[in-house]
């Protein structure tokens, strides 16, 4: 996995978020970047620039 909660732990503590409903993870993959996203809470958005087909 790219990212883990940690991660996006740290940033918020670096970047001092305090509204996670104005933040998006956006990013090319289905299983760290949009997973990662999801497991912090905030919105998505799957970049797909070769469409490939979502199974899930």
């Amino acid at each position: 996995m790219k990212y883990e909660v940690i991660l996006f732990d740290a940033d918020e503590a670096l970047y001092d978020f305090k509204k996670p409903e104005r933040e998006a993870m956006v990013g090319d993959s289905l299983t760290s970047d949009i997973q990662g996203g999801i497991n912090f809470g905030i919105d998505t958005c799957w970049y797909n620039p070769n469409k490939i087909i979502n199974k899930t």
